[in-house]
């Protein structure tokens, strides 16, 4: 009766279950070493070895957090927490929402643990760093002061605590928490990763540099280690330097989102929009999004490519309608294409989301303006102007204009002049001349 029993438990899947505590332990090992690409295998098959292994679930979200996947690594502890609903899962689910910016649900997760638990060191620091991102830096404090009295050896509490207090301007005291975190950790070079954070917001840029270096001189294959080091080299200018680091990062983990897309960013700028493009379209089949439609579009735009551009610009509408950024730049293919009707009427949507920018109002005129409309062309040139252009003279104005959306004022003449501080536009006559120059009066 009992081998009965035992070669039916074998194939209902119990005997599995050992295999992929196995499985998951070898993922461990190699996400200890930073064996990314051998980890995400070895998870992958420890949850297909045994689908009802919470076990499983919870280490391949812990991979995902590690690899700034929040989304992904939140599915997995959900699935974790429906398998075994334990207050150990929830809260690491509470993490994971903190994580990808549900302060709400994860704020009413941490409050149970702390009214069941008065003393929950890390519900402490969890809430502390819920408060954190939503701007309350000072707040934060309190909690991460309790978190680490109830337990002196939380080195991500230390890293945390150190990032606020750089944040506020406490150098002093972000340094201290710095040291105290790798007292107790030696090898804990996340500690330098995020102080570099509030370092490069900053505009310390060359403090940030020296953290990351320092966070790969104990960790050299520390993925946000090199992520760090690549925004900060950007933001000193340093564009081979970012691409680089940006390089690194993708060959420890070639999925990472964060690292190809500030690739093909840095790429774009350095003029190497062939290889932005190659990016972006890696990016997009690993998770479409409509940023990163909108940004291969605008490649494809500039490099003339308009039915390409244009199915972009539909994609990331279609993924999210409610983005004006979206609904503006399909403007602009539409009216490279020609379709200035179409053009006019997504200018006109980005400006009814909010966008009431003065480079949709323009975009807007000249679209006006080939279409012969020139009562609406007019209307929208008499917007007074409030952001960067207040700057510009007015030939620079329309110049500003055609960067973004084509040279489409065709054969129209338009005599432009000056009341105080606003340009104003009076249409003549159709002729195939070319706008004068003619600063504004400031």
């Amino acid at each position: 009766m009992r081998c009965r029993l035992w070669f039916i438990a074998l194939l209902l899947g119990a005997a599995p279950a050992q295999d992929s505590g196995a499985i998951i332990q070898s993922g461990r090992d190699k996400l200890a070493v930073h064996d990314y690409k051998g980890a995400l295998a070895d998870f992958d098959s420890a949850v297909k070895a045994d689908p009802r292994n919470p076990d499983a679930y919870v280490a391949r979200a812990q991979f995902r957090y590690e690899t700034s996947e929040f989304d992904l690594a939140f599915y997995d502890l959900s699935q974790a927490y429906t398998l075994a609903p334990t207050d150990e899962n929830r809260f690491l689910r509470a993490q994971m929402q903190r994580a990808r910016a549900q302060l709400r649900a994860a704020a009413a997760d941490i409050d149970y643990f702390l009214k069941k638990d008065p003393n929950h060191a890390a519900a402490y620091r969890e809430r502390g760093l819920i408060k954190s991102q939503m701007h309350d830096n000072k707040g934060a404090l309190p909690d991460l002061d309790k978190a680490l009295e109830l337990d002196p050896k939380d080195v991500f509490a230390y890293a945390q605590r150190a990032r606020i207090k750089t944040a506020l301007k406490d150098a002093e005291g972000g340094e201290a928490d710095l040291r105290k975190a790798l007292e107790v950790n030696p090898k804990y070079a996340m500690a330098y990763v995020y102080r570099a954070i509030p370092r490069r917001e900053q505009y310390y840029y060359n403090g940030a540099i020296e953290d990351c270096r320092r966070a790969l001189e104990i960790d050299p294959k520390l993925l946000n280690a090199h992520l760090g080091l690549g925004h900060a080299l950007r933001g000193k200018g340093d564009l081979p330097g970012a691409e680089a680091s940006y390089t690194t990062a993708l060959e420890l983990v070639p999925w990472d989102q964060t690292a190809r897309n500030a690739r093909a960013s840095v790429r774009d700028v350095r003029g190497n929009i062939e290889g932005a493009l190659e990016d972006y379209s890696v990016a997009i089949k690993m998770v479409p999004s409509a940023r990163r439609y909108f940004e291969r579009g605008k490649i494809r735009l500039r490099m003339g490519e308009l039915v390409e551009a244009l199915a972009d610009a539909d994609r990331a509408v279609a993924l999210d309608s409610t983005s004006t950024a979206w609904h503006s730049f399909r403007g602009r293919v539409l009216a490279a294409r020609g379709d200035y009707a179409g053009a006019e009427k997504e200018f006109s949507q980005a400006i009814a989301l909010g966008a009431a920018w003065d480079n949709n109002y323009r975009n807007r005129a000249l679209a006006r303006l080939n279409s012969r409309d020139f009562q609406g062309a007019t209307d929208d040139l008499n917007v007074p102007s409030r952001n960067t252009s207040e700057k510009r003279g007015l030939q620079e104005q329309v110049d500003f204009m055609s960067e973004y959306l084509g040279d489409v004022r065709g054969p129209i003449e338009g005599s432009w002049y000056v009341v105080g501080h606003g340009a104003y536009l009076n249409i003549n006559r159709v002729a195939p001349v070319t706008l004068r120059r003619l600063e504004m009066d400031r």
